[in-house]
C-alpha cells in the first residue's frame, strides 16, 4: 500500500510550469474561462493580473494551447522590452523570421507581414510589468493591423495589479483596452482539491496526502500555487525517504520553512494527540536536506 500511494507516473508539484498537470481549480478555471472568452469574442489588448506564484503563467499557456489551431501562438515570457525594436525583434525571432540588421521602419513593416499573413494572431506577453511605457502604448498600433475591417491581433499582457493601474493611464492605449482578469488566490477548500488533483493527474493515489497534512499545506500556501507545489513536493520527498505510506503532518511540518513549522507546533501537537504515531521524519535533519 506505501508503495502504491506515493508513487506516480509523472513527478508532481514541479517548480516548473506544468500544463500537462493543469487543475482547473476554482481561480484558475475562473480565470481561463474569462480569457477565452474574451479572445473568441474578438482581437483586444487584455491584461491578465494577479500575485506572483498564483499560476498566471499556467493559464496563458493553457490559452495559447486552446487557441493554437484557430491562432497563430505568440509567447514571450520575459518581457522587458525597453524599446519598439527589441519587442518586434522578438516576435520575429518567436516566428523564425528574419530580424538582424533590419531598422526600426523595416522591423515593424516584417513584423506586419507576418501577422497579416496569418490573419489571426494570440500574442502574450509575460512578466509585461517590466515592459515600458513607451513599448506599452506602442501595442496600439497592433489594432491597426486589419483583414476586411477586422484586427489581426489579440494581445494578452500578464503582471500585477499595478500593471493594470498603469496601463489605463496611458492616454494613447487606454482607449484600446479589453478587460482586466484577475487571478485570485485559492481558498483553502480550493487549494486541498489542488493537492489531491494534481497527486491524481500525475498517476497517484487521492490519499497521496492525509487529510490533516493537505490542510496544513493548505493553510501555509496562503493560497498561491507555488507554494503549494514548493511544499508538496518537499513533503513528498521526506515521506518517501522516511518509508511513510502517505504524507502525513510530520512531513509537512519538515517541509516548512523554520519559521513556518514553529508557529505550527500546535496543530502537530494536536493531529499527534488525535492519531499517537512515532515521527519518523525529523526536524533536524530535514533542515540539513534542504540547506544542502
Amino acid at each position: 500500500m506505501a508503495v502504491f500511494m506515493l508513487r506516480f507516473t509523472r513527478r508532481p508539484f514541479r517548480a516548473a510550469v506544468a500544463p500537462d498537470l493543469y487543475v482547473a481549480a476554482s481561480a484558475h478555471d475562473s480565470a481561463l474561462t474569462q480569457l477565452r472568452q474574451a479572445v473568441a469574442d474578438g482581437p483586444a489588448i487584455l491584461d491578465l493580473t494577479g500575485d506572483a506564484g498564483t499560476g498566471k503563467t499556467l493559464i496563458v499557456l493553457k490559452l495559447l494551447a486552446e487557441f493554437a489551431s484557430a491562432r497563430m501562438p505568440i509567447y514571450l515570457p520575459n518581457a522587458h522590452y525597453q524599446t519598439t525594436t527589441e519587442l518586434h525583434q522578438a516576435i520575429l525571432h518567436d516566428l523564425g523570421k528574419p530580424h538582424e540588421g533590419l531598422s526600426t521602419s523595416l522591423l515593424w513593416l516584417a513584423v506586419n507581414d507576418a501577422l497579416l499573413e496569418s490573419t489571426r494572431t494570440l500574442l502574450v506577453l509575460d512578466d509585461a510589468d517590466s515592459m515600458s511605457d513607451e513599448v506599452l502604448a506602442d501595442l496600439r498600433r497592433f489594432g491597426n493591423l486589419t483583414v476586411r475591417g477586422e484586427s489581426v491581433a489579440s494581445i494578452v499582457l500578464v503582471g500585477s495589479t499595478d500593471l493594470s493601474i498603469r496601463l489605463r493611464a496611458l492616454p494613447a492605449l487606454a482607449p484600446r483596452l479589453g478587460r482586466t482578469i484577475r487571478l485570485e488566490l485559492l481558498s483553502e477548500d480550493a487549494a486541498v482539491e489542488y493537492l489531491r488533483e494534481q497527486a491524481i493527474l500525475a498517476g497517484g493515489s487521492d490519499e497521496t496526502f492525509t487529510d490533516e497534512a493537505a490542510a496544513m499545506i493548505a493553510a501555509h500556501a496562503h493560497g498561491v500555487a507555488r507554494a503549494l507545489n514548493g511544499i508538496a513536493a518537499e513533503a513528498i520527498a521526506l515521506a518517501l525517504e522516511a518509508g511513510e505510506s502517505s504524507v502525513d503532518v510530520e512531513a509537512v511540518l519538515a517541509a516548512l520553512p523554520a519559521e513556518s513549522a514553529e508557529t505550527s507546533q500546535l496543530v502537530d501537537s494536536s493531529a499527534s494527540a488525535r492519531h499517537p504515531r512515532t515521527v519518523r521524519v525529523p526536524k533536524e535533519k530535514a533542515r540539513k536536506r534542504k540547506a544542502a
